[in-house]
């Protein structure tokens, strides 16, 4: 295994072994299905994704009222 080194996403390659692939490709399924079915359950993604757009507005409203540097965070797609 090696990572491509890129801090804004993790992506681990398999040198020659499929099955490590076949096995990350099952996993990541897996994952999809639960998010999914949290999301319907209780709308965990939504609550998470609000729960950050309001970090990032305190953070902001700090930021302005010590005349600091703004956020550039952004969630494309998460309702406010």
């Amino acid at each position: 295994w090696r990572s491509t080194g890129s801090p804004q996403s993790v992506c681990w390659l398999a040198n020659d072994d499929p099955s490590v692939i076949n096995c990350l490709h099952t996993l990541s399924g897996r994952i999809a299905t639960v998010l999914q079915h949290e999301e319907r359950r209780c709308q965990y993604l939504t609550r998470e994704c609000r729960m950050i757009l309001a970090l990032q507005d305190e953070v902001s409203a700090v930021a302005d009222a010590n005349k600091g540097p703004r956020t550039s965070l952004s969630l494309p797609g998460c309702p406010p």
